[in-house]
């Protein structure tokens, strides 16, 4: 009976694709009840109707699985699939395998998408004949629309020379996300690029370098297609008691590609000093007392690669500066002070950094 229905599925998706590209959209979902329908509802609302909306239930104990399933029995063309929580990586990476579309985008289940973006994304594929197309993305938090950290013009790039040579250009459009592009399932497929299941952060960003080194060409648009709810977060909530050390390994992946790619490795050094300050901002958001604080930030300086980023680094615009020179007198009173002002200062003002992020 599977066999049949999988046959009959890959049958209509055959007949689909002759009148235009089948795009497969991959929302990975856990507890999420709240969020996943308006999620949905925006998916399955897009003016570009060749798609098919893969659900993946990560094992939530809530009633997610619930809800996907009857949105599902509206619409022929979301699939619903259910797994033992294994994190929101095995779950896209679960979505990979079951996609039968030529064109692959990752939309997060407490987010939603302009009803536009799937035909923009597609449209400027066709347009460009390139192997990766994103769009800016939209964060949110509370009632205000901020757009950070994209820029407003479009950038295209036609070989991978122009790929490697404007690489941190294209690092600081969000390329440490999934979400907001459109990806070609084949290169995926063809080159087992993958979440990695093992990092608990900075898979993504581990994702998009793989896919990186595969293609030929790629198109940032200035569009905001995406929204990025920040307050309905899971993640970017959770308390991560081994933050420096999570980050670590990804900036070293982030080095290793810099070095097989024949990249200035100048930016590995601004990344060891701003993870400093973003774990001292953990602390004082989860409500560590100052000894403590202390305690970590006074350990994190004492680490080699801080050590040699502070002796190293060259910084690049008032930020950075900024950063490095406050860093750069190791008085831990300070750099936990200016950790609070960072925070509220984001918190209050979306303040941005233009800046390369793992």
């Amino acid at each position: 009976m599977k066999k049949k229905m999988d046959r009959e599925f890959f049958q209509n998706s055959v007949m689909k694709i002759k009148s235009g590209y089948l795009v497969t959209i991959i929302v990975p979902a856990y507890n999420v009840e709240k969020t996943i329908e308006n999620c949905i509802k925006s998916i399955s609302s897009q003016t570009y109707e060749m798609i098919e909306i893969i659900i993946v239930d990560d094992g939530s104990s809530d009633n997610t699985y619930g809800i996907a399933g009857r949105l599902a029995g509206k619409d022929e063309r979301i699939r619903v699939v259910r797994q033992k929580n294994k994190g929101a990586s095995s779950a896209r990476n679960r979505g990979i395998q079951e996609a039968t579309g030529e064109f692959i985008i990752f939309v997060d289940a407490d987010d939603t998408i302009m009803s536009n973006m799937v035909e923009t994304l597609v449209d400027k594929q066709k347009r460009c004949n390139v192997d990766l197309v994103q769009s800016a993305i939209l964060r949110i938090s509370g009632k205000k629309d901020k757009q950070i950290l994209s820029d407003k013009i479009i950038h295209e790039y036609k070989n991978r020379k122009e790929i490697r040579r404007n690489f941190f250009e294209i690092l600081e459009n969000e390329l440490n996300s999934p979400v907001g592009k459109l990806y070609k399932k084949g290169i995926i497929c063809e080159n087992n690029i993958l979440f990695d299941e093992r990092l608990e952060v900075s898979e993504d960003l581990c994702f998009n370098l793989h896919y990186l080194e595969n293609i030929e060409s790629m198109v940032f648009i200035p569009e905001l297609l995406y929204k990025y709810y920040l307050n309905n977060s899971y993640l970017t909530k959770k308390y991560k008691k081994n933050l420096f050390e999570m980050r670590r390994r990804a900036i070293e992946v982030l080095d290793d590609f810099l070095n097989r790619n024949g990249l200035k490795r100048d930016k590995i050094y601004y990344l060891y000093i701003k993870l400093v300050f973003a774990s001292a901002m953990q602390e004082i958001e989860n409500g560590k007392n100052r000894r403590e604080r202390y305690r970590i930030i006074k350990n994190n300086l004492s680490r080699g690669e801080v050590r040699e980023a502070i002796d190293e680094c060259k910084p690049h615009g008032c930020v950075e500066s900024v950063l490095y020179y406050i860093i750069k007198t190791q008085n831990i009173a300070l750099i936990d002070l200016s950790s609070r002002v960072f925070g509220l200062a984001r918190k209050s003002t979306y303040l941005k950094i233009r800046r390369v992020s793992v």
